[in-house]
Order: structure tokens, then sequence, then C-alpha cells
């Protein structure tokens, strides 16, 4: 569209806006000084808003295009505002939900989903009203600054996320286009790793139908971040980028020598050696020692040479500390340089952290230990991963 049917466009609905007392006037320092991450507007709001809009405007494209850009790049506004600035006060509050939908999907459709299916519950008319007069929403459109040249900050959405009373609801039309769009992916993994899965409200299309769900589980079990679109193509690096973290944990974690070791060898050993230690100090004598390693499969000449190997300080017995010690050395000598098999799922990883977890408290590392339960319970129990065997992003980094 030309800049002077820009302008007409924008002129016409400000004036309308301005009659239904929808914008106002002038910038208030106090709303200005709001955080982003705090800006919210009420449903009703929004249902106003949908119902000022002409046929040339649809989608939150075109009346980012046609309205807002116009109307804040002119004064008072001069491009330094949001339309959160001007939105009357009786309209704005902390927000409740975050909404997530792509640009592309009509205004109208994505207000008409959130004003009649946002509430589960049974409502009289008074009850309805109020929810839509005291329920407010975080959108992208009212919060950020459309004339700014900087990239959005990726902590901008992280905070939200601790912001919202209530949770994320994501819109989807019938196209479900938004999962193609870089972030509308990232804002619902935000509130899946940094909140719960408890936090996400899905509006599937009301026509939905059987193709429509099995298109929707195709497209989740071959998302890819990298094949998104976004329009900075910057914004697809950026989210990738901080989305691959747990691709990159699974990476170290699988590089990590004490991860490959041969758990159930070293397990069956323990258990062995504890049987020999009739005592109970925790230490067996040569004669003991080689017969232990013996029954685990060694020869009887390779267990003496082991057991002067182990028995560094010559006391004449071995204690489990030192022997375990001696077979993670050796075992890791003898795998030399490995290719690393890395697997890059949910599942996976979970497993690696176990194992490291092992780690942490065979070398007393108990506080570390604790922290690490702390996530890893989390994981085991579903809050992080929705299915077990979920893909993880594979990162670009090769080798060990």
């Amino acid at each position: 569209m030309e800049t002077n049917e820009l302008l007409h466009a924008a002129g016409a609905w400000s004036q309308k806006a301005k009659q239904r007392n929808l914008i106002i006037a002038a910038p208030s320092p106090k709303q200005s000084s709001i955080p982003t991450h705090q800006v919210g507007v009420s449903v009703q709001y929004l249902v106003y808003i949908a119902n000022s809009l002409d046929a040339s405007i649809t989608t939150t494209t075109s009346f980012v295009s046609k309205a807002i850009s116009p109307i804040t790049a002119k004064p008072p506004w001069n491009k330094k505002a949001r339309f959160f600035d001007m939105v009357p006060p009786q309209y704005i509050g902390a927000p409740d939900h975050y909404l997530v939908y792509a640009w592309q999907t009509p205004l109208k459709f994505i207000v008409e989903q959130i004003e009649s299916r946002l509430w589960t519950e049974e409502l009289t008319a008074l009850e309805r009203a109020d929810k839509l007069k005291n329920t407010y929403i975080w959108i992208d459109w009212v919060a950020v600054n459309q004339h700014t040249t900087n990239a959005i900050e990726l902590s901008h959405i992280r905070a939200c996320v601790s912001s919202v009373s209530v949770g994320c609801v994501v819109v989807f039309d019938s196209k479900l286009n938004l999962l193609s769009r870089a972030w509308c992916l990232y804002e619902m993994w935000c509130f899946v790793y940094y909140g719960s899965f408890g936090k996400i409200s899905l509006l599937l299309p009301p026509d939905v139908n059987a193709n429509t769900l099995v298109k929707f589980d195709d497209i989740i079990d071959q998302l890819n971040l990298s094949r998104t679109t976004s329009t900075r193509h910057a914004d697809v690096t950026r989210i990738a980028s901080e989305v691959r973290e747990f691709g990159y944990l699974q990476q170290v974690l699988s590089c990590i020598p004490e991860i490959g070791d041969d758990d159930k060898v070293l397990t069956e050993i323990r258990e062995i050696f504890k049987a020999y230690d009739t005592d109970g100090s925790g230490s067996l004598d040569e004669d003991e020692f080689v017969e232990v390693l013996m029954l685990s499969g060694f020869g009887e000449d390779e267990s003496h040479k082991i057991f002067k190997e182990v028995d560094a300080d010559g006391e004449g017995g071995v204690d489990m500390g030192e022997f375990e010690t001696w077979w993670l050395l050796t075992q890791r000598q003898d795998k030399g340089t490995r290719t690393v098999n890395i697997v890059y799922r949910a599942d996976a990883l979970v497993t690696n952290l176990t194992k490291f977890h092992a780690v942490l408290e065979r070398n007393e590392l108990e506080e570390e230990a604790r922290l690490l339960d702390s996530h890893l319970s989390k994981m085991k129990e579903g809050k992080v991963f929705e299915r077990q065997n979920a893909p993880l992003v594979p990162t670009p980094l090769r080798g060990e």
C-alpha cells in the first residue's frame, strides 16, 4: 500500500478509535514506564478493537502497518511509544494470559476465540461481563514498540512467563500457521521450560476435524526450529541457539568419560567385592583380591599384576575406592579416542543426567547432586518434556 493510502487508512481508524475512546490523545508518564513484561489489556478492550476494524484491516500484520505504525509515528508519540501507551487506563492491568498466535491469522478470529473459549466453566451474563472486563492479555502488538529497529530481547519473553498469573493461550487457525513461526514456537517453549505444561491452553480451530488433528500430529513430530520462519531471519538463529541448550547439554554429558563407564561390570565387581569383604573392613588382601578378579573373568597372573598396580601404597590391601579409581581409569584408556554416538532424545538426556548424578555422589559432591536431583525429578515426572522420546535440537558442534 502507498504511503498516502496508509495515512488515509490510519487516519480513518484513528478517528473512529478516538470517537469510541479506544486511544488517548497524549502519553502518560506513569503508563509509559510500565515494563514490557507487565503490560496487559483487557479482553473487553480487544473485543472493542476487533469491532472497530473495517474490511481493509484483517490480520495483525495489516492492523500494525495500517493503523498502529502510522499513528504512533506522529506527534506527540514520534515513534517512541508502544500501542499500550495509547490505551485508556481503564483497559490496562497486570497480564493474566500471554497470547501466542500467527500474525497472518485474522485478528477478529483471534479475539473471537479468546472471547468465546478462554473460560471453560458455565458463566452467567454478569460473570461473563466481569471476566471480559477484568481478564488481561499480554499481546505483542500492544506491548512492543513497532518502530524499534532493535531485535526483541528473548529475556522479555522469559520475563513474561513469570509475570502472567495464569498462563499461555495459543490460538491456532485452520492452517496451523503458527507451527511454522519461530517466535510462536519459542514462546510456547518458554512456558514449558520456564513454567509448566499446565500453563498452556491450546485453542484449536472450532471447525477442527480428524484431518486437522493428523496434520497437527505430523507437524509436531517433525518440528525443526531451524526450518521455521520469522520476519527477521536473524531471530531464527537467536532463538534456535537458546532452545538448543538441551542438545548442548546432551553433547557435553555424552563426552564426559565417567558417563560412558561400564556400570554393569563395575556393579558386578562391587557386589563380589563386598561378598568377600567378610570382616566389613572395606579392604581385601592379595589372595582375596585375586579371587575376586578371577571370578569376574580376569586371569590369575593378570589379577596379581593388577593388585600390585592398585595397591600403590604397598600396605597389602585394596579398598573399594582404590579399585574403582583404577577400574574407571583403565576402561577409559582401553577405549582410547572414541567416536561418541550422541542420542538427541529426552529419555537419553535423562539417562545421562542420572549417570552424572551418580558421578557427583561418588565424588561426594552432595550439594551439587541435590541441586541436579531437583531438576532431574521434574524431567522424570514429565514436567519438562511432554514425551519421553521427545527429540532434542542437535547442536552444530562436532567431536568431543
